[in-house]
């Protein structure tokens, strides 16, 4: 209903779009269909801004999953919620995820030794036009947006929750990031600044798109997506979720429900 009502010309094949409050929940990138790619964008003023980026060739992978989260020497203190004091579970499916998409030179940092510190000596060292891929939880703050993170395993020197404003401090180059990883796909409502959130932070550290999901998934279903994706990333991260779609309901007969492929989207300019 809502393409349709556009009445866009056929010889469009491209839908930028501003979601705005309960706007940015909705699959957009299903609702493009066949024809029409379709990414997001926070706000008007981050389109002008990613608009000068050129397009990216694919660099290095830096692979984050299934990061340990019990605190170093103390595994009978698991690193905790700070909204509603429950430990993070484990992710059975993260591991796997990452293994399988480590590639020749690739970087993958899992276990104890997915720390914020060492992510950053992996961006540093992977050079221009890196991939970066997280599967972890992700952690969505409604009260302060900015704070929403990713939550990777914590070291001495750092608390795990790689925060907005430490996603704009990092050193980088970034083709294509990618947030296989729970609730931090979404964006909130902030006066004056359109969406905030984890893709744009990662937005504003340079990235040419970010690739998240809207709403949690299957581990199961969700690690094969991602294999799906990343061997079609060459062609480019819109038309790389069509074919992970196609590929996903094609492989299970029960992942052909929308449930487990809609939600993914593209934040920012990358075709």
């Amino acid at each position: 209903l809502f393409i349709e009502k556009l009445e866009l010309p056929k010889r469009v094949r491209r839908l930028i779009v501003s979601p705005a409050a309960e706007l940015a929940q909705l699959p957009w990138a299903a609702l493009g269909g066949r024809t029409l790619d379709v990414t997001l964008v926070p706000s008007a003023t981050v389109l002008l801004e990613i608009r000068h980026v050129s397009p990216k060739r694919l660099g290095k992978r830096v692979i984050v999953a299934s990061p340990d989260y019990t605190y170093p020497g103390d595994a009978d203190a698991p690193l905790m919620l700070y909204a509603g004091g429950l430990p993070l579970p484990p992710l059975p499916f993260a591991d796997a995820e990452g293994r399988a998409l480590k590639r020749q030179n690739d970087v993958l940092l899992t276990a104890e030794h997915a720390t914020e510190g060492k992510l950053a000596d992996a961006i540093r060292e992977a050079g221009d036009d890196t991939v970066l891929h997280f599967a972890c939880h992700g952690i969505l703050n409604e009260r302060q947006p900015s704070l929403s993170s990713l939550a990777l395993a914590p070291s001495p020197v750092s608390d795990g929750f790689l925060t907005s404003p430490e996603i704009l401090a990092m050193p980088g180059d970034y083709a294509v990031v990618v947030l296989s990883a729970c609730d931090v796909g979404s964006m909130l409502p902030a006066p004056g600044e359109g969406s905030v959130g984890v893709p744009r932070a990662f937005l504003g550290a340079g990235a040419r798109s970010v690739v998240a999901n809207l709403w949690r998934v299957d581990d199961k279903a969700g690690a094969a997506f991602m294999r799906h994706f990343h061997d079609a990333l060459e062609r480019g991260p819109v038309a790389a979720l069509r074919e992970a779609r196609r590929k996903l309901a094609a492989e299970d007969a029960r992942w052909r429900d929308p449930y487990y492929w809609a939600g993914w989207v593209v934040w920012g300019g990358a075709r």
